[in-house]
């Protein structure tokens, strides 16, 4: 989304198969890119607090349970609430976290709700869509 993010991470916690340390989960949220989170949902509470010390608390998070699937569900919490609903959905396999600033035109059922990024916008020419 320009002049927001325009950099995803795709990584996982530290558990029992060890991360090596640049890649250590808290080091990668100083960046405050988008990122997406795998095989966490185990450690979701030490994932959230190593979250928390880069990212705002309200950052926009998609709890993404069993995507792809017919009983799929998604939830876009802030991220302080990202280990609650982890808990209180009984979720510890097939879930993925989405946190990213980027999320904030998305209510909480995934829909989106605004358009942020230029590219689709009639607007914007580009190669495909030349200036009239």
């Amino acid at each position: 989304v320009p002049g927001l993010v325009q950099t995803i991470i795709l990584t996982r916690i530290s558990g029992r198969t060890q991360v090596p340390p640049a890649e250590e989960l808290a080091s990668l949220a100083a960046h405050q890119a988008s990122l997406c989170l795998y095989l966490s949902a185990r450690h979701i509470q030490a994932a959230e607090a190593k979250l928390l010390q880069h990212y705002p608390a309200e950052t926009p998070v998609a709890v993404c349970f069993r995507i792809g699937w017919p009983d799929e569900k998604i939830w876009v919490v802030p991220l302080d609430q990202m280990a609650a609903v982890t808990e209180r959905e009984k979720l510890i396999r097939t879930t993925m976290y989405l946190i990213s600033p980027a999320l904030r035109g998305v209510d909480g059922q995934g829909e989106t709700v605004e358009a942020r990024s230029r590219l689709y916008n009639p607007e914007h020419s580009h190669l495909f869509r030349p200036q009239e």
